[in-house]
């Protein structure tokens, strides 16, 4: 009988053995359910390690913009890179083990626009909403999710806002259709009592115009929540580069505003 070969499954366990106990871990799952990288590609991981650094290279940044439609909202980066592919894999994919990685992306934003309050109780966080349908395709409230990631205890009024019959996705709207569409949004009536007076920092992912903060943030005052700020963990940049508003702001810049 031939001398026994080594199949490139057992190859590639054993090749792994001498790294730590994560490689090792992570090496039989990617034999068990193979995978790649969603953010280039690279097998045998969800995010590979270089994407992983580049993404955790900006965290703790934190930016004012001012948007086009006027609203101030403090953004972790542009929506660009691992942080648009993650948040992507994690909306449409499932992919809620990303949510860890970027919440603590959306942290250093959204602890900025928490400082921002001056009353004597900690602000509420209300997130921007989703559609019901895409709700139920998913299972889940990923911003909510990205909030309870980015702070160990936030002061989160979940499923606060309700998307109005009509309203659609945003993605390619003009400016004028993303105004209207924005505006189709409403705070649960059981939810009234509980942010009326109260400070409000909104949440979004994703901030292009500022149609959707703008147009949550006057349904918030006009049942007597104090919106104080808004943070988001990604803004979009304009073909050139450039945000789509001002850029460098600090939180007392914005507060005095």
């Amino acid at each position: 009988m031939g001398e026994r070969t080594e199949s490139s499954a057992c190859a590639g366990v054993r090749a792994r053995l001498g790294g730590s106990f994560d490689e090792v871990r992570y090496g039989l799952l990617a034999l068990i359910w193979p995978t790649q990288c969603a953010v280039c590609g690279a097998p045998d991981r969800d995010c590979c390690a270089d994407c992983l650094a580049e993404l955790r290279s900006g965290a703790g940044e934190a930016r004012w913009v001012r948007t086009a439609a006027g609203s101030t909202v403090c953004v972790a980066g542009p929506y660009n890179g691992p942080p648009r592919a993650l948040l992507l894999a994690l909306k449409h994919g499932g992919r809620t083990g990303f949510a860890p990685h970027l919440g603590a992306r959306l942290r250093a934003p959204l602890r900025a626009a928490l400082s921002l309050a001056r009353g004597p109780d900690p602000p509420i966080v209300v997130t921007a909403p989703s559609r019901a349908a895409r709700v139920r395709e998913r299972g889940y409230r990923h911003v909510e999710l990205l909030v309870r990631s980015a702070l160990a205890e936030p002061l989160l009024l979940p499923n606060a806002l309700r998307a109005l019959p009509g309203r659609r996705a945003q993605v390619g709207l003009d400016p004028g259709a993303r105004l209207r569409n924005a505006e189709l949004v409403e705070v649960r009536r059981r939810m009234r009592g509980a942010l009326r007076g109260r400070e409000v920092v909104l949440v979004d992912d994703v901030v292009t115009t500022g149609a959707t903060v703008a147009a949550t943030s006057r349904a918030l005052r006009a049942v007597g929540a104090v919106v104080i700020g808004a943070a988001a963990l990604c803004v979009v940049e304009r073909g050139d580069g450039r945000t789509l508003g001002a850029v460098g702001k600090t939180a007392q810049d914005a507060a005095e505003e």
